[in-house]
């Protein structure tokens, strides 16, 4: 039995399929029976099941459907006896007040801004489709589409507005139109059918939105939802002075670490509305979604209703969101690409962008037709992914699509995106790269041929066994830089790549300290047998101790890490440690957490000295280094008088107060970086407060160099600044901007510049935000890559700035709105 709740997306659109059938099979009249329909659903939203009864819910909607039927027949008995004049003036008061509302929805359309107006007109009243629309503007489909789908949001947002946020009531109003055949036929000309056309396409969403939203409505009982923390659309309105809500734990401690953490916003149930789009940003429709919880999540979180949706005409969905989710496709005919990860203090639309599934499968082989075991395929996604959609990005991740042949050679993506400039990778240590441009369809039979690779110096092969002489299957062994992973029977092989011949081979296996070998130095270089033995013996050493403050005092929840661990190679481009390793942690940061007493243990450890810090998660600081090796007894302390109280005041561009800015406390406790020169890095958090009323502050504890100091939250551009601290210094004033967006469209074929520099009023360059793959980039300066890039700016940004290396192409003024996406198209 279906047990979902009655009012939902999934119901308003998954059901309307099997409901048609059974209404067809009632009236025996298919156009007869989209009207009975739509009385369907205006019933039941209106009288939705009391609470005890949740059962099925196709027996609840047949249910409904047979009383909408019996209903009709009484009234078309009773109709038949009604005097004409009564029937002709209850008809004329319902036309009246649809010829009021149409009104009202046609000045709308006339104050929208001028591309989105021609637009509308041309969509809905010269009936053009959006590729004749495209044509006859000379921009992309998808920029109509996007034009369309702002539009239809701001009609929304201004019936809203009209209607004092009540959306059920015009709503409800419009449904006639496609539930009443009379009131249909009698408005079929001129501006009043284009007006009845916005009004359907008003719908497409409008009800389904308003289905979700009773989803959410509280019982009987309940205090009235504040609409603007549930409703699809609010008005647009000018930008009032910078005022954010302060969060519920303003004032606690952060007792988390993580990488790359995200302080969560203060948030309650919300309805978020969204849209999935494919990667050139057309609109997906009818496409079944569902709410997930991130993977990191822990299983107590919960979520509201609904969890599952089904997309409208022009993408859009709408969700009930309480704590950080994913929002993902649940039909196998599309690959999800790009995830969007949302909560209810979301402030972006958020924007799935999924792509045909074509699955893949074959096998890898070497020139001689044998299969290539251990063989790596990964599908490299376009750099320009994001700004190729055309939509602006909040919170979010990529897909990523690696399969390993086995023995076999055997390889198989079960769900793999068809996107337009994607690259299928294929590597393994003994043969060359291959990259190649995947199928467009789905395959089963893709044979893929490597090319050995050529040795300039020779080949080393070997085998890991354990203390009693068994082979090690699994083992990451590494000549140089170079790892590999032994066979099922412990075999493993090198063809040296490099003129000079690596001096040092290892192996890593959690449960035993590593097993190295070094080459025999000659006057020529290093040489090796022809055949090396890797024997492990003996367990993993850990290193214990208390961390403690100032004062000899416990640190609970102290984090302690190595400051030097061993480096074992590089597996493709990122780094593998021995310690990670050896305590199987996939994690770039390893760590130990010091229990209540303040006492560690840090496992996983080479027979060495090591280098060890800590930080102190409540406040950020971190502790001096401490040399200690196994079975000593480690004592690391965090040095006196290395905090103070920072105090200040968030202001606006105007000097206004900013209240509910969250101020946090962050610095960098650990770097790795790959092959390729990326740096990954693990943050150290101490406390997150919030501005009060008069946008003042104050932050206990803060270590007087080394920290950063970040001010964000919704709405707000995140500015960073490094701390340094002396005591008795003024009170800071941190300037904040509201955050923009801001559409980059090169559309001239002439403009011969590479970078774009953006500038404030007083000619210094503002700091912008974009992404390139699941990567967010802050820089001053932007380079051109593509034709067209969304970046989320400041308000401050007055000026663009088109430059060739070092010389100035072309300035153009930049207007900023934070409710609007703004366009500049040298």
């Amino acid at each position: 039995m279906d047990v979902v709740p009655p009012h939902s997306t999934e119901i308003a659109l998954e059901h309307t399929a099997w409901l048609r059938r059974l209404a067809v099979r009632l009236v025996r009249d298919p156009d007869l029976a989209d009207d009975v329909l739509q009385d369907t659903w205006v019933r039941a939203l209106e009288t939705p099941p009391a609470a005890g009864e949740r059962g099925s819910v196709r027996a609840w909607l047949a249910t409904v459907l047979r009383n909408v039927v019996r209903k009709r027949w009484q009234q078309q008995a009773r109709v038949r006896s009604l005097d004409a004049d009564e029937l002709a003036g209850a008809e004329a008061s319902s036309v009246d007040d649809l010829f009021a509302l149409q009104r009202e929805l046609l000045e709308a359309v006339d104050r929208l801004e001028g591309v989105e107006r021609e637009t509308i007109l041309l969509r809905y009243f010269e009936e053009l489709p959006p590729r004749a629309i495209a044509a006859r503007l000379g921009v992309p489909v998808k920029t109509v589409n996007s034009r369309l789908y702002r539009a239809l949001e701001r009609l929304r947002g201004r019936l809203d507005a009209q209607h004092d946020g009540d959306r059920r009531s015009w709503v409800l109003c419009f449904l006639p139109l496609v539930a009443e055949r009379p009131l249909r036929t009698a408005l079929t000309a001129g501006t009043l059918l284009m007006g009845t056309k916005i009004a359907l396409a008003l719908l497409a969403s409008g009800v389904a939105a308003f289905f979700s939203w009773q989803a959410l409505r509280p019982p009987s009982n309940a205090s009235a939802p504040d609409v603007a923390s549930v409703g699809v659309s609010n008005p647009v309105e000018p930008a009032p002075p910078l005022t954010l809500t302060p969060a519920a734990d303003v004032g606690t401690e952060r007792s988390e670490v993580a990488v790359a953490a995200t302080v969560e916003e203060q948030a309650s149930a919300a309805l978020i509305s969204g849209r999935a789009v494919l990667d050139d940003g057309t609109p997906v429709a009818r496409l079944r979604l569902r709410v997930a919880l991130q993977a990191q999540a822990a299983p107590e979180q919960t979520s509201p209703v609904p969890t599952r949706m089904t997309t409208d005409a022009l993408g859009g969905f709408s969700a009930a969101i309480l704590d950080w989710r994913e929002v993902r496709s649940d039909d196998v005919a599309f690959a999800d690409v790009i995830v969007p990860v949302v909560s209810a203090a979301s402030r972006t639309e958020p924007v799935l962008v999924v792509a045909p599934n074509r699955p893949l499968s074959g096998v890898v082989v070497d020139p001689n037709g044998e299969p290539i075991e251990g063989a790596g395929l990964q599908l490299i996604l376009p750099t320009e992914l994001h700004a190729r959609t055309g939509a602006v990005f909040g919170s979010h991740h990529f897909e990523r699509f690696i399969e390993d042949t086995g023995g076999d050679g055997a390889f198989a993506f079960a769900v793999r995106p068809h996107v337009a400039g994607a690259m299928l990778a294929v590597k393994h240590p003994d043969f060359e790269l291959l990259e190649l441009v995947p199928p467009d369809e789905a395959r089963s039979d893709l044979r893929i041929e490597l090319t050995p690779r050529v040795s300039s110096t020779g080949e080393l092969a070997g085998v890991v066994l354990d203390p009693e002489g068994y082979p090690v299957a699994g083992a990451q062994v590494a000549l140089g830089e170079t790892v590999v992973s032994s066979d099922a029977d412990g075999s493993f092989h090198f063809r040296f790549d490099e003129v000079e011949v690596p001096n040092r081979l290892m192996a890593v296996k959690p449960g035993f300290l590593p097993a190295i070998e070094n080459g025999v130095e000659t006057p020529d270089g290093w040489s090796w047998p022809e055949f090396v033995e890797l024997v492990f013996a003996g367990e993993p050493k850990s290193i214990a101790g208390v961390v403690v403050d100032n004062e000899d005092a416990p640190v609970p929840g102290a984090v302690v890490w190595i400051q030097d661990p061993t480096r074992l190679g590089f597996s493709g481009a990122f780094p593998v440690d021995v310690e990670r390793e050896l305590l199987e942690e996939s994690v770039l940061w390893v760590r130990a957490i010091a229990d209540p007493n303040g006492r560690f243990v840090h496992r996983g450890l080479m027979d060495r000295p090591y280098q060890l810090r800590a930080g102190n998660p409540r406040t950020a600081e971190i502790s001096a280094i401490v040399t200690a090796a196994p079975g000593d007894e480690a004592v690391i302390r965090f040095s006196p008088d290395a905090t103070t109280t920072l105090e200040g005041r968030v202001v606006d561009g105007g000097g206004r107060a900013v209240a509910g800015a969250r101020l946090s406390i962050e610095r960098i406790a650990h770097v790795v970086e790959d092959a390729e020169g990326n740096r990954y890095v693990s943050q150290l958090h101490g406390r997150t407060v919030a501005t009060a009323a008069d946008g003042t502050f104050a932050i206990e504890r803060v270590p007087r160099a080394g920290c950063d100091l970040r001010v964000h939250g919704q709405g707000v551009f995140s500015m960073q600044m490094e701390l340094e601290l002396e005591d008795g210094a003024a009170p800071l004033e941190l300037v904040v901007y509201r955050e923009c967006h801001l559409r980059v469209e090169v559309q001239s074929p002439d403009l011969d510049a590479d970078t774009l520099v953006l500038l404030d009023a007083f000619g210094d360059a503002v700091m912008t935000q974009r992404y390139v793959r699941d990567a967010r980039h802050n820089a001053y300066l932007v380079p051109l890559e593509s034709g067209e890039q969304t970046l989320t700016v400041p308000e401050s940004a007055v000026t663009a700035v088109f430059r060739k290396g070092d010389v100035e192409r072309l300035r153009l003024p930049v207007s900023l709105d934070p409710n609007e996406v703004a366009y500049l198209r040298p």
